[in-house]
């Protein structure tokens, strides 16, 4: 049996989670959604699985839904006492010092008798798997999330866009592309963003490792590129049959400064003594600053596995990410705030197979007959452009 879990924050209204709740049951090998209030972080899923009485174990996998991205972000939190940074200013979400923080703690370190020995019909190892947006990109993050997790798990997530959609008598999951371009000027107008991504130095690929055509991009951004997330919805293929549908109506995603957060990015210096006095120098000083800071040095939180904040953003070094930015500093004695600004465009095209169609897992209702589809693998190990996946070390 393998657990699921999609809780946050939901309470019915976002669709992401909801849908996930609706094909988790069905999930192939049998799944049990757990679904009771009060059941929100990660550790209180463990602590469910482990110790709610008439549950099956050993388990053989555990899966979480939650928001993600490719900086080292995902939306659940942990438990309830890592999120936090060393002056004890709460952290929203989950980020690598979270989790640094949570292995520290030991608060969601899976004992070997939950898994152990493997259930009949169970892969080889447990899987702990996360349905979030792009987190397969963030290898240390992963790599963190698994130390957290005790080292005796896989962890699984997604490279690109992890979306879903409800039918009529069932629900399926498919993937998205994430061609992004990131700019501290914003475009003018379609053409533009047009020519900035077929421009792009390496030119953007699918899976396959073909380059995207140039026409594409004018067929995949939208008229209107200002900020906030749209798209045009062509039919898509199957492949085959999918409740009586040889194709559906996918958005291919258009977002400019979607989500908020990833447009802006705000520190606090201080105390300070006075006010550094104009721009240049207030700009000096928030340099200073962040060459002081731990987690912005090249080498954090190791030379073995670099993951430094810029890097999470995009940049390649402090300066790159100053540069990266329009900078304001309020100066609220004895503090400078300093908030950057800067433009991220993403386009989302659905992912298909060599013959064009949809790569895409499909799960019926209880009073559907029908059976589960797969042709998309939910392992690395069988399709690496679509998951990241960390192996057992433990």
């Amino acid at each position: 049996m393998d657990y699921a879990i999609a809780p946050l924050p939901d309470h019915g209204r976002n669709l992401f989670y909801s849908i996930y709740r609706r094909m988790f049951p069905h999930r192939l090998p049998k799944t049990h959604l757990v679904d009771e209030l009060g059941v929100e972080r990660v550790e209180d899923f463990l602590n469910y699985v482990k110790n709610e009485p008439g549950l099956s174990r050993p388990v053989g996998s555990f899966v979480i839904a939650t928001h993600g991205n490719d900086g080292g972000y995902i939306e659940m939190e942990i438990d309830t006492v890592s999120h936090h940074d060393d002056n004890g200013i709460p952290i929203e979400g989950t980020t690598y010092e979270v989790l640094v923080n949570a292995d520290n703690n030991a608060t969601i370190k899976i004992p070997n008798a939950l898994i152990t020995p493997r259930p009949p019909g169970s892969s080889a190892t447990a899987v702990f798997f996360v349905r979030g947006c792009n987190v397969g990109v963030a290898v240390p993050f992963l790599q963190k999330f698994k130390e957290a997790l005790g080292g005796n798990v896989e962890v699984s997530a997604p490279k690109l866009f992890d979306r879903n959609q409800n039918m009529s008598q069932g629900a399926f999951e498919f993937m998205g592309y994430n061609f992004k371009i990131i700019r501290r000027d914003g475009f003018d107008n379609k053409k533009q963003v047009v020519d900035a991504f077929r421009n792009k130095v390496p030119r953007f690929s699918f899976i396959d490792g073909t380059e995207v055509p140039d026409a594409n991009w004018n067929r995949w951004i939208p008229d209107n590129v200002g900020v906030g997330i749209r798209g045009g919805s062509p039919f898509v293929s199957f492949g085959q049959q999918v409740e009586g549908l040889a194709s559906f109506r996918l958005q291919v995603e258009f977002r400019h400064n979607y989500p908020a957060r990833v447009a802006h990015w705000t520190v606090t210096v201080g105390p300070l003594a006075a006010n550094p006095g104009n721009d240049a120098a207030r700009l000096q000083t928030l340099r200073d600053s962040l060459s002081d800071d731990p987690r912005f040095q090249p080498d954090y939180p190791s030379a073995e596995r670099p993951f430094p904040i810029y890097q999470r953003l995009g940049y390649r070094s402090i300066q790159e990410f100053l540069d990266g930015y329009h900078w304001k500093f309020p100066w609220k004695p004895p503090n400078l705030i300093c908030t950057g600004r800067r433009h991220v465009y993403v386009v989302g095209p659905p992912v298909r197979d060599q013959g064009g169609n949809l790569l895409f897992n499909y799960y019926p209702d209880n009073d559907n007959p029908a059976n589960v589809i797969e042709t998309m693998s939910n392992l690395a190990t069988a399709n690496p452009a679509l998951f990241q996946e960390l192996f057992q070390t433990v």
